[in-house]
């Protein structure tokens, strides 16, 4: 997970000079560059200006917290979760049942067809 984080983070920070690098003229015209970028079509100028744009961020923020989740996720004591949801169950179990007793009693008064015991709405289905 962490490597995972880490190759993400990177692969973030490199993709303005990589997009940047496709718009590249090759080597042996490579004195053409100016040339080329004085009349390339508008759509790339804008992605290369976003791609600058994008040069400027902090992503020191987005490592942080990539870096907490990975934390949360890698340290996870499966206690943290099973607890709270064990007492869940436990204080639900009464209404449940009692929710189980109301639908089974629908259905028994109504022929196994519980929406017929609703006015209209038996018809309905």
């Amino acid at each position: 997970m962490k490597v995972g984080v880490d190759n993400l983070v990177d692969f973030l920070e490199a993709v303005p000079d990589k997009v940047k690098a496709a718009f590249d003229v090759p080597m042996p015209l490579c004195f053409l560059t100016q040339m080329l970028l004085a009349q390339a079509p508008e759509a790339m100028t804008q992605l290369l200006d976003m791609v600058d744009g994008m040069k400027k961020l902090d992503l020191t923020p987005m490592k942080k917290g990539l870096g907490q989740v990975r934390d949360t996720i890698c340290d996870l004591n499966p206690e943290t979760v099973s607890v709270p949801v064990k007492k869940f169950a436990e204080s639900a179990a009464e209404q449940v049942a009692s929710l189980d007793k109301m639908v089974s009693g629908a259905k028994l008064a109504s022929g196994g067809n519980p929406l017929k015991a609703v006015p209209g709405l038996g018809k309905m289905f």
